[in-house]
């Protein structure tokens, strides 16, 4: 009894907005089998040491708890409110005691248990914060799992039980109840056949983006193969404590479906991503026509009688990267309304269960008035349930005010299509979901993971699905630490290399904290030969490295040596799977500087012929040197990719089809090469069939063409038709190994070939290239203003009485080069509307210039807005400069006033609001809104972007989360007002910014006898601008909250003429940056100055009595 207490007590926890699966603290217990069974299967040899109990909460909607301790006769006893609950505690024993795990791609650990299994020395219990833990993006069951085996789900189904997932998508073998709904409906087969697509890309005909398949039609063998994988799916879930989430009809169709049911109300969806009209604008059925009832009800049922009454949560996506047919909110509501009435009247206790994804995907269109309109068709909150798709990069559930008090959860997608680079934001995960949860509205009730694709970087997922058993961020060192004590598990012993290796990746790769560059990156040699645009791009086909690229590499020797200190690590799978991955990681980015050699060796004047040559051998050296040791792991060959696709068939004669499928989802994504590389993957065969050949034509044409003639549509087109020719030539061939190597086995069973391939191979490439690297990248900006677009940049135009506001932020009106540019207005811009404001079309003329730019030269629009009028302005208008500078600037305040990291005044609001108007105004205008805010960590600084922007986020539906810079606040010392608050302080009052992580907890910067130097200050601000144009290649629109000082100094910078701008004033300004060759020239940085002498009494300053601060300004 002392167990059933303490549960039922750790139960006592909040109820949330939706009830969790019913608990109950009584005699009557669920089954244990899937648990028990799960051990069997992972650790046979121990699986009769455990016993599990479940006890259950006296009242509903409680979330999950368990506790492990040490029960009779040796055994481990595990106890918990449900058999997640149960699972979770199994795996804190595991992973925590026995230090042995679970993980893809290499599989159980779990037998690596030496000997006995060692005892519980503290109790452990655990409660979840949060009653869902969920899994699974439905695009995961085409990028990563398109091709399963019930192996490999038996896998990935205990590796979510153990983590805790309780409510996990469940969306495989789905076209089996579609074709038989549209058989009864009296639809031909062929006409169902032109509605699916192919096994790769079922997501998104599911989706109502494609239909039809450009590869063959889907044969139904295969549909009925993953039909009974499901129902293996579904029957493993149930048993080990999970909570299927199934399909339902979200209203697409067949074209034909008018032929059967004319009076229908069916429409044609929008186009998708350029498909041709043949493969996309699928037909939709309003949800208001009784028929989709009728076809709802249908659907549910033949779905309960194949797989049981195991579910009441239904996933269904209308709008998914789909344009509504109208934007009428009584529309969109009555969408919502009509869809959830159908589904109620299928299963009445049904919970729809939508991604969030199209709030963030389309933007612009999802106003939130919109968003309102649209969840407000479901009056019950409790039927709806919202993955907040992005939370960590693209949060949606602020703007919308927590979804309008429908239920959601925090997830993380972090991975689009399948990207295979090192990254993560472990502080993110870690505090966001904390904050977000402890939010005072929020309707937050769980934790889950989104990602497109499930192809590494493992650890980032086990942390925001471990957070949720954590009421306060994870400490990641702690996490890190013993999640590398059980990955190695089967080693004699784990040397101090192997942990600082991941720590060192802790704080570097996996600390990404820049959001313009918020997902896993692309090895650019994976993307479409180009002389410009393929390095630090953010968005689609991301490239961006957030971190130097040395620190791959010394976290890479450190692993790599550790072997050598304990070389029973060559034999642990985990190691040799990691080293692989890091190693193809090291290659990647020293691809990066030596094609940026090349393409600067073919851009000049009279370029080398001999020279491009030599660096692309050195390219093509890369490559090869990454497919060899990519080939020395199966995880890591595009033949298993192949492999697993051709046994799915069933039958032979499907084999060829099911292979095509696969190879043109990871390299041109449609019939040709829509959505091209979006799902490009490093793989040995791939490397060695298709990205080398593709990088051999291309250092090929820089040889034959001059930059003047450089035409990148010519060479797309051309490299199309070998791109298509060797998707077809090599179907025949069954398997693409290319280069793959078999690894022998060596000394004491080391693989020998793993290791010269890694050493021989894999280190000369990179030294090679790191030699390279070191040669070419030395480098570094100059900046210039590009004149004639602002009033700002004219010499006639006067500071003291320029009016932003009356002045539309001083845009001049005006003519634009692009205009009248054919290749300016078609080329890149088809699908583009023509500007119709001077907003729009200075836009489209910036745009034009970086399209038409050298690469090296970028160009942007700064934003740079002075803070509002704050307590220390007024103090030192009173007391004179003088008095302020030698006396009152060092003191937090006097009698009437604070001043110590000056707060605005009333008058500083006012002027904050006022810039919100204008931005407001020139919104309607097409001004383009900031694409990233930077801030100063400074409270006037801080509190004027909040009001300046937050709300203007619901007419652009740009997500507002600044970060905050050091670099760009207020000369450093001696004055008061310069001291920032702590960095917890910050966190508190602004928990949707994005802090540095270089913030340090207190100001460490601010010294109270030494002022930053003029000289100083400017070279600060410059590092400032190398920065942000380092980490926004992809973006031109940069807005900057800063101070007078600080804008001064950037004006300074880039050679703009001195303007003194307002308290609360806005100025644009148009930036050219250009890198040069070289080192930078070096800055006389003047020492910081001291405390002026006073000329007169300070005390006796002001002279009319108490320091009087205004609180209404004419504006």
């Amino acid at each position: 009894m002392q167990i059933f207490n303490l549960i039922c007590g750790l139960l006592a926890i909040a109820s949330t907005v939706v009830a969790a699966p019913a608990a109950r603290c009584d005699s009557s217990e669920p089954s244990t089998t899937g648990i028990e069974s799960l051990l069997q299967r992972r650790l046979p040899q121990h699986a009769d040491k455990f016993e599990f109990g479940i006890v259950n909460a006296t009242s509903l909607g409680e979330n999950d708890v368990y506790v492990v301790s040490n029960g009779e006769n040796g055994k481990i006893k595990v106890e918990g409110s449900s058999l997640s609950a149960l699972a979770t505690g199994l795996h804190r024993y595991l992973a925590d005691v026995a230090h042995v795990d679970i993980y893809w791609f290499i599989g159980s650990r779990l037998d690596q248990i030496a000997g006995q299994l060692p005892k519980v020395s503290e109790t452990l219990t655990g409660s979840s914060v949060v009653p869902y833990r969920y899994h699974f993006n439905t695009v995961t069951t085409s990028y990563t799992a398109a091709f399963w085996s019930w192996e490999d789900w038996e896998l990935q189904l205990d590796w979510m039980a153990l983590r805790g997932v309780n409510l996990p998508l469940a969306w495989i073998g789905v076209e089996k109840i579609f074709i038989e709904v549209f058989q009864e409906l009296g639809l031909t087969d062929a006409e169902i056949a032109d509605f699916l697509s192919g096994p790769a890309f079922l997501a998104w005909n599911h989706f109502g983006n494609i239909q039809g398949s450009w590869g063959g039609s889907l044969p139904y063998s295969w549909v009925d193969s993953q039909f009974d994988l499901q129902k293996k799916i579904v029957q493993r879930m149930v048993e080990l404590g999970m909570t299927p989430i199934l399909p339902a009809f979200p209203g697409f169709v067949p074209r034909a479906i008018t032929r059967v049911l004319p009076d229908a109300d069916v429409i044609n969806g929008s186009a998708w991503e350029a498909f041709p009209t043949l493969y996309t604008n699928d037909a939709f059925m309003e949800p208001t026509d009784p028929h989709f009832t009728e076809i709802q009800k249908s659907f549910i049922s033949k779905q309960t009688a194949a797989y049981g009454d195991v579910t009441t949560f239904y996933t269904l996506d209308q709008f998914n990267e789909n344009n509504p047919s109208s934007g009428d909110l009584s529309y969109l509501k009555n969408v919502s309304s009509g869809t959830w009435q159908a589904l109620k009247a299928a299963a009445p206790n049904a919970t729809w269960v939508m991604q969030g994804w199209l709030f963030s995907s389309n933007s612009a269109f999802w106003t939130n008035d919109r968003v309102e309109a649209y969840l407000g068709g479901v009056t019950v909150n409790s039927d709806l349930l919202i993955l907040d798709l992005a939370s960590e990069s693209l949060p949606q559930w602020q703007r919308t005010n927590s979804y309008f008090g429908k239920p959601w959860i925090w997830c993380q997608i972090h991975d689009y299509g399948g990207n295979m680079g090192f990254y993560g934001q472990v502080m993110n995960i870690t505090v966001n979901p904390i904050a977000a949860l402890n939010n005072a509205t929020t309707s937050l009730v769980g934790f889950g993971l989104s990602m497109e694709g499930q192809e590494g970087n493992e650890i980032v997922y086990d942390l925001l699905l471990d957070q949720a058993w954590s009421a306060t961020p994870i400490d990641t060192a702690t996490y890190f630490h013993d999640w590398v004590a059980a990955r190695y598990a089967g080693s004699k012993s784990i040397p101090t290399d192997v942990y600082n290796s991941w720590d060192l990746l802790r704080t570097t790769v996996y600390n990404n904290t820049n959001l313009a560059s918020n997902a896993v990156p692309k090895a650019i040699f994976e993307l479409i030969p180009s002389a410009t645009g393929l390095v630090n791009r953010t968005g689609h086909h991301p490239t961006t490295l957030n971190y130097h690229p040395a620190d791959m590499v010394k976290a890479w020797s450190l692993f790599y040596n550790s072997a050598f200190k304990e070389p029973s690590l060559w034999l642990n799978p985990a190691y040799e799977f990691d080293l692989v991955d890091m190693s193809r990681q090291v290659l990647a980015n020293a691809f990066i500087p030596v094609y940026q050699e090349l393409v600067a060796a073919w851009n000049t004047s009279t370029p080398s012929t001999t020279k491009i040559q030599t660096i692309g051998a050195e390219l093509i050296g890369i490559l090869t040197a990454v497919d060899t040791i990519l080939s020395t792991n199966e995880n890591f060959k595009l033949s298993t990719w192949i492999s697993a696709a051709r046994t799915s068939a069933g039958q032979q004669n499907l084999e060829d089809f099911l292979e095509y499928d696969a190879i043109n989802q990871i390299t041109l994504w449609g019939p040709a090469g829509q959505i091209s590389d979006y799902a490009s993957k490093s793989w040995a065969g791939l490397v060695s069939s298709y990205y080398i050949p593709r990088w051999e034509k291309f250092i090929d044409y820089l040889v034959d063409t001059r930059p003047a003639q450089y035409n990148q549509t010519a060479f797309n087109a051309e490299l199309l038709k070998w791109e298509l020719q060797w998707q077809n030539e090599t179907i025949a061939a069954a398997t693409k190994n290319g280069a793959e190597a078999k690894v022998a086995g060596g000394v004491e069973g080391v693989p020998l070939l793993l290791f010269l391939t890694i050493v021989l191979a894999g280190l000369m490439a990179m030294s090679e290239s790191l030699a390279t690297a070191k040669r070419s990248t030395e480098s570094y900006l100059t900046y210039s203003t590009v004149k004639g677009y602002f009033l700002q940049d004219e010499e006639d135009t006067d500071s003291r009485n320029f009016d932003y506001v009356a002045t539309n932020f001083g845009l001049i009106n005006r003519t634009y080069d692009y205009e009248g540019q054919l290749s300016a207005r078609h080329e890149g811009h088809e699908d583009e509307a023509e500007p119709t404001t001077q907003w729009s079309r200075f836009e489209r003329q910036v745009r034009t210039l970086n399209e038409q730019a050298d690469p090296n030269v970028a160009y942007k629009v700064l934003y740079l807005g002075r803070h509002g009028e704050g307590f220390h302005n007024v103090a030192q208008s009173w007391y004179g400069d003088d008095a302020w500078d030698c006396y009152w600037s060092l003191q937090d305040g006097n009698e009437t006033s604070i001043w110590s990291d000056a707060r605005l005044t009333q008058v500083g609001k006012s002027q904050a609001q006022t810039a919100h108007d204008a931005w407001q105004k020139q919104i309607e205008q097409q001004v383009p809104f900031p694409e990233m805010f930077y801030v100063s960590p400074l409270n006037r600084c801080l509190e004027t972007a909040a009001i300046t922007f937050r709300g203007l986020e619901k007419e652009v539906v740009r997500p507002f989360r600044p970060t905050v810079k050091e670099l760009v606040r207020e000369t450093i010392g001696i004055h008061t007002c310069d001291r920032r608050s702590s960095k917890t302080a910050i966190q508190e009052e602004y928990p949707d910014y994005i802090i540095e992580e270089s913030l340090t907890e207190n100001d460490e910067l601010w010294h109270p006898e030494e002022r930053e130097s003029d000289s100083a200050h400017n070279a600060r601000l410059k590092k400032f601008l190398d920065d942000i144009f380092a980490a926004n290649t992809d973006n031109t629109f940069i807005s900057i909250t800063a101070h007078s000082g600080a804008i001064t100094s950037i004006l300074d910078v880039v050679g703009h003429r001195r303007f003194e701008l307002q308290t609360g004033g806005v100025i644009p300004v148009l930036v050219r940056a250009e890198r040069l060759p070289g080192k930078e020239p070096d800055r006389i940085i003047e020492p910081p100055t001291g405390v002026p002498a006073c000329k007169s009494d300070p005390l006796a300053a002001g002279g009319k009595g108490p320091l009087q601060v205004r609180e209404v300004v004419e504006v």
